[in-house]
Parts: structure tokens; sequence; C-alpha cells
């Protein structure tokens, strides 16, 4: 289920008060601040997409089973809200410590409030390995996954402690976590259960 919202972007004040659809931008505009409100974002947060002036939110809900809202934010960024600040705080200790891999998002903006969490973060473009698309070729899907598997145990992390491992795990490595683009592996989502 996506329940997708557009809002106009306009270039200036005199473009809209000429436009004839001034009634439409205004209403998206009033959307837009409902979305603002609605999860009381942290004000940096709010600033941020504000200089972006971002023009489009989509609530994803296809594949999340961790509870959390998820919002793909111009296609930039992915901000999840959660009353689950453990889980989160884990998430972006993982992601920083994978920072230097062009698999993972980046970390922009992290802000535990009384009820919610918030996590603003990069978006990696690309569809889940899970899509129709991929799942009609069975051979694709295998060396796919084959490929995502071998890019995560290549994967060193310099925080090695007694009795571990050298090799990087997802915790949650399925189709709908593995991130696809021109039938190659550009990066991997839902990373509450990594570890190494």
């Amino acid at each position: 289920i996506i329940d997708l919202i557009i809002i106009e972007k306009r270039s200036g004040k005199k473009e809209i008060e000429n436009s004839v659809d001034k009634e439409v931008y205004n209403y998206w505009i009033e959307k837009k601040n409902e979305f603002f409100n609605k999860y009381n974002l942290p004000d940096d947060i709010k600033e941020f997409l504000e200089k972006g002036k971002f023009i489009k939110y989509e609530k994803m809900t296809e594949f999340s089973r961790s509870g959390d809202q998820v919002y793909n934010i111009d296609d930039k960024y992915i901000l999840k809200i959660s009353t689950k600040k453990e889980r989160l705080i884990y998430e972006k200790n993982i992601y920083n410590k994978l920072d230097g891999y062009s698999y993972f998002p980046k970390t922009l903006f992290f802000s535990i409030c009384k009820e919610y969490t918030y996590y603003l973060r990069t978006n990696i473009k690309g569809k889940p390995l899970c899509s129709n698309e991929y799942l009609k070729n069975p051979e694709l899907v295998v060396n796919l996954l084959c490929e995502a598997i071998n890019i995560l145990h290549s994967i060193k992390i310099n925080e090695k402690k007694n009795n571990q491992s050298d090799v990087f795990v997802h915790g949650d490595c399925c189709l709908p976590n593995i991130l696809i683009d021109d039938n190659k592996v550009v990066g991997f989502i839902d990373m509450n259960d990594a570890g190494y």
C-alpha cells in the first residue's frame, strides 16, 4: 500500500499568484504542513527538508514489518519514525560504522523526543530484489543474491572483540532488503539485526 502525495514545486511567489492552480498549490502546501505536524517533527529535520523544498513524500508500508512509520521523501531521503528508540539507535550506529561503503545510506539527522525517535538518512535508489520484474527471472535472483552475500562478506569493521568473527552479517538478508539497479546490487537496508 503506497500513499503518495505530490506537492508541485514553485519557483516564487509571483508565479503562484499568477497561477491558475493556486488553490491546488495551497492544498499541497497544507498537506506538507500536516505531514510536518503529524509526528511533531523536530525543527532540525523540518529545516533541512524545507531547504531542499521537498515536493513529494511517500509512505512506505509495502515490505515494512517493524511497525515504524517509513517515508520516502523525493526519492532522496528516508525518514523513519518509531516508538522503539533502541532499535533505531542500533540501526543508526550500524550505518555509521559502514559509512565508507557506498552500499549503505548515510545518516543525516537522528533525534530522540518524548514519544518518537526520528531517523533521517539518505535513500539508495534501487528496487528491492523481491520486485516482480526480478522474481520473473529466478536465475538472475540467485546471481544477485550471491553478489549481495559476497559484498556483505567483504566488509571489514575495525572493532573486532574477543571471539568475534571477522565476517559482517546483515541479520536479515532477504530479498526485500537488497536493492537492485541495472541488474546490479546497489544497496542494503533494514540493518537493525546486523552484526559481526
